[in-house]
């Protein structure tokens, strides 16, 4: 069992390298993050092993109160391609399968794909 478990983890850790999300964390927070769990955990504030709506805006700095159509818009967007049985979470389990969708300039729209813009 522990084999299938490495199988499964090992490639997803190694595509870690060199993504979105590691060179956000360098050179945003200069931190160095060199696996995609990790990464996980330090954006699961309540260490409750799943991502909410708080933990997304934090990710992508949308303010908690922004209702603005480039929030909305990010966010649908987000739990579209990660939250894959619809419950309103993004545990690690969909974080792995799917990644964080870049979003190039953070201060408009668009860059959002048109079928995500509100």
């Amino acid at each position: 069992m522990k084999w299938i478990l490495c199988l499964f983890i090992l490639p997803v850790l190694s595509s870690f390298e060199g993504s979105r999300e590691q060179r956000h964390m360098k050179e945003v927070h200069q931190i160095e993050v060199n696996d995609a769990i990790t990464f996980f955990r330090m954006f699961d504030l309540d260490n409750d092993h799943f991502w909410d709506e708080e933990e997304v805006r934090r990710m992508y700095h949308i303010a908690i109160d922004d209702e603005s159509d480039r929030a909305q818009s990010i966010l649908h967007s987000v739990y579209d391609i990660l939250d894959g049985n619809r419950d309103g979470f993004i545990s690690v389990d969909e974080y792995l399968v799917h990644r964080l969708p870049e979003f190039i300039d953070h201060q408009t729209s668009e860059s959002i794909p048109s079928k995500y813009r509100v």
